[in-house]
């Protein structure tokens, strides 16, 4: 999926994978390799691009609206959840100047949300993306930050009694086959604290015999 070389013919190309990551038709892999595509080529080329600013107004609405509309996943190797990641990560790296300035209280609101029900890889993502909008912005109070540390005054009160779970090696989880991990999932996400290694006994279709299972937000606070 290699870019083309004239820059305006780059930035059209740039913004249909951009349609193209919040199309639900397309294929996951082709996301991916969309996705990867863009952040790749993110600084070098579509920040410094001047149709940025209009480009920028597209980005946003899609990307948001994926991050909003998309559920979380809790596999690291599943192609949504790796594009999902990188869109995280490429909001991040945004400029932040007068052109991003019109999206931060959008982008926020929906960070403190994503905060409760994301994995542990992606939340991550959006912490660092909250703490450099307040650092660069310095937005007025939002409504959902009360909300935001009632959360995490919980995660605080019911982390005594999840310490052992959080600290003490466990073993990886061993599957037959690949095929179990969604059908036991939201079991095993009540009991994972940290980022988990799956290991199965068949080999899956690429070869590999480990998969990882991320945490979620919520089982860091709730046993």
């Amino acid at each position: 999926m290699a870019p083309p070389t004239d820059p305006v013919t780059q930035m059209n190309t740039y913004r249909s994978y951009v349609t193209m990551l919040a199309d639900p038709n397309a294929k996951d892999e082709s996301k991916l390799k969309a996705a990867q595509e863009m952040s790749e080529n993110f600084e070098v080329v579509i920040i410094c691009s001047p149709q940025y600013p209009n480009f920028l107004d597209h980005l946003m609405k899609n990307f948001l609206k994926i991050l909003q509309e998309g559920e979380p996943h809790f596999i690291s190797e599943y192609s949504i959840q790796q594009m999902r990641k990188l869109i995280l990560e490429m909001i991040h790296r945004l400029p932040t100047n007068d052109f991003l300035r019109t999206y931060v209280k959008q982008i926020l609101s929906l960070m403190l949300k994503l905060l409760e029900i994301e994995n542990e890889e992606n939340i991550i993502v959006c912490l660092r993306i909250i703490i450099e909008l307040h650092k660069q912005y310095r937005p007025t109070f939002n409504p959902e930050i009360q909300h935001f540390l009632q959360f995490v005054k919980l995660i605080y009160s019911e982390l005594p009694k999840n310490l052992p779970k959080i600290f003490e090696p466990r073993p990886p989880i061993r599957v037959k086959d690949f095929n179990e991990i969604n059908l036991n999932q939201e079991a095993w996400l009540k009991e994972t604290f940290t980022i988990t290694p799956i290991q199965s006994e068949k080999k899956a279709p690429d070869g590999s015999v480990q998969t990882v299972i991320q945490s979620h937000s919520k089982s860091s606070a709730v046993a």
